[in-house]
């Protein structure tokens, strides 16, 4: 309400206060002083208490008014609070729409450049790759999974015949390189640093009290079946399942300290060179078929579930001590330890498995497998 309407308000009541009370001395004053004061008392009893009522009734529509002022206000607040989230995330859906077009993006050049003929661009596309995936985790097992297929593209360990020299090369210097010795170690060196790639961001660190490094890729599988791999280095590693089958490792190589969460198929797998697997954890195992022609340990490591070593070619010296089994150690492991006992110092021979009615898994096998009763 106005302050004009209060003031009319006010005069009116006023007025009728005024009226009444000269009706009454009208009415019942009769020319008496003590009627004239009682009729006077009354009226202004009346006219008194119109006003309190008056105020009341004012103060009360001041009240209300004030409430419906600060609800709208409240209202209003509230609409502009939602317009303003409503903008934040639109804002935040377009930062994101614009971070993984800039992703995808980066993806395909990356992968382009792994294409490439000069082995520079392809280094150059697997470190793309790299930063690519430690800057966005939703990417990692792609990523890994581009470097894994590259990995596995047929590549002979061997390097071709010298059928071709470098012709620019300056005869008064030393003898050119041949052009493809140096083309295969070129493409060697591609290799090896994908594989460093997996060395390093595969680590999950030694100390278990300690959460892992930044660099570390939790949750990522490896799938390196038929890959020729030099030197593989897997230290202190935590990988999820890796896929090996048919892989040839040549050189020193390493999985000691490893965890493997869930399956570890190394079938048909070739060490050629020194194969350390101590404190190597497993959960389901397979080494069906494979061979190792050097130095072999599988020291303290751990097996905890279904365990294959059936068929297996140990050529060098060979170790489990203090290895675990937690489902009885395999035929060809316990094969191993008796021809070891038997004939100690001497290389062990390949262990038999025509007893064996076990059915040996492969990395299209389901989470679990379950012994053959022999």
């Amino acid at each position: 309400m106005s302050n004009r309407a209060i003031l009319w308000s006010a005069a009116v009541l006023v007025t009728l206060g005024a009226g009444l009370a000269i009706a009454l001395l009208i009415l019942f004053g009769r020319g008496q002083n003590t009627g004239q004061l009682e009729a006077i008392k009354t009226a202004g009893t009346i006219v008194i208490g119109t006003g309190g009522a008056a105020a009341l009734w004012l103060a009360a529509r001041r009240q209300r008014t004030a409430e419906i002022a600060l609800n709208q206000k409240q209202f209003d607040q509230d609409a502009n609070d939602r317009a303003f989230a409503l903008q934040e995330r639109i804002a935040a859906a377009s930062a994101a729409d614009a971070e993984a077009r800039r992703a995808i993006e980066q993806y395909g050049r990356a992968v382009e450049q792994l294409g490439s003929e000069k082995p520079a661009v392809r280094l150059g596309g697997i470190y793309a790759l790299e930063r690519l995936a430690q800057d966005n985790p939703a990417h990692r097992q792609t990523v890994v999974n581009v470097l894994c297929a590259y990995l596995r593209i047929p590549f002979d360990p061997e390097p071709p015949p010298h059928d071709r020299i470098d012709k620019t090369a300056d005869e008064s210097e030393a003898p050119a390189q041949p052009l493809a010795d140096h083309d295969h170690t070129q493409e060697r060196e591609v290799r090896l640093a994908i594989q460093q790639v997996f060395s390093q961001h595969f680590y999950a660190g030694t100390d278990p009290d300690r959460p892992p490094p930044d660099t570390f890729w939790p949750d990522t599988e490896l799938r390196l079946q038929n890959a020729v791999l030099f030197r593989f280095q897997a230290y202190a590693c935590r990988i999820r399942r890796g896929v090996f089958e048919n892989a040839i490792f040549i050189g020193p190589t390493t999985f000691n300290t490893t965890t493997f969460l869930e399956q570890a198929f190394f079938s048909g797998a070739k060490f050629a060179g020194r194969a350390d697997f101590r404190q190597t954890t497993f959960d389901i195992a397979s080494f069906y078929q494979a061979s190792f022609d050097g130095e072999t340990t599988f020291e303290d490591a751990t097996f905890a579930s279904t365990t294959y070593f059936e068929d297996v070619m140990f050529s060098g010296q060979t170790t489990f001590a203090k290895a675990t089994f937690a489902e009885g150690e395999p035929s060809g492991v316990a094969q191993l330890r008796s021809n070891a006992a038997t004939n100690e110092g001497a290389s062990p021979p390949r262990p038999s498995s025509q007893s064996e009615t076990r059915s040996m898994p492969s990395s299209g096998s389901g989470r679990r497998g379950r012994r053959a009763p022999k």
